[in-house]
């Protein structure tokens, strides 16, 4: 029986959103199998690391054969984690984000409440925050299209839950939801 040494495999791929655009100098790492599931954020220190260039190719090595996890870091789109196969070539999608956009209100007298903060979650355990703005409003952007919960906390009111699906937006950096509003009652 022969045992593969960590120089034995590499990871060789392309990434791109789901509208087929290549995800340039997109960071990745690499984690064992066994030390996070797909759509997870890991949190021990990644085996391989490594950048994909200006048309979205990589080549991770040296790493160790068999199957193992992708996290996939860019800018402008959600964090992703995808399950992938030292050894064989990864073709990677992923998701074009959505994003919130709204205001938040006293429910009784309709002002803008300021100083706020929205904490969201969503698919796979997925987490986002945001301050509201001192004229209320708030934007939420680079989201794991699906459904989200979102938390409104202000000091001097109770928190409002609101969930909702939040679909892909059709451009990149915008809201696909837009002119959200939150109302908060005062405690």
């Amino acid at each position: 029986m022969i045992k593969l040494s960590r120089a034995d495999a590499r990871l060789e791929g392309m990434i791109r959103d789901d509208g087929g655009r290549p995800l340039a100098r997109a960071r990745l790492a690499v984690w064992p199998a066994d030390a996070v599931e797909p759509g997870a954020t890991p949190g021990a220190s990644p085996v391989a690391s490594g950048v994909a260039d200006v048309g979205g190719h990589f080549t991770i090595a040296p790493l160790p054969a068999g199957e193992a996890r992708l996290q996939i870091q860019h800018p402008d789109y959600p964090t992703s984690v995808q399950a992938v196969t030292a050894g064989t070539y990864a073709n990677l999608t992923v998701p074009f984000p959505g994003g919130v956009a709204g205001e938040v209100k006293a429910k009784i007298t309709g002002a803008a409440i300021a100083r706020g903060r929205l904490e969201a979650t969503g698919p796979g355990g997925a987490k986002a925050t945001t301050d509201v703005r001192r004229d209320g409003t708030f934007r939420l952007l680079r989201l794991v299209p699906g459904h989200w919960r979102l938390t409104v906390v202000a000091t001097g009111y109770r928190n409002a839950e609101q969930e909702l699906e939040v679909p892909a937006s059709s451009n990149l950096g915008e809201a696909s939801i837009r002119d959200l509003r939150v109302e908060l009652e005062g405690s």
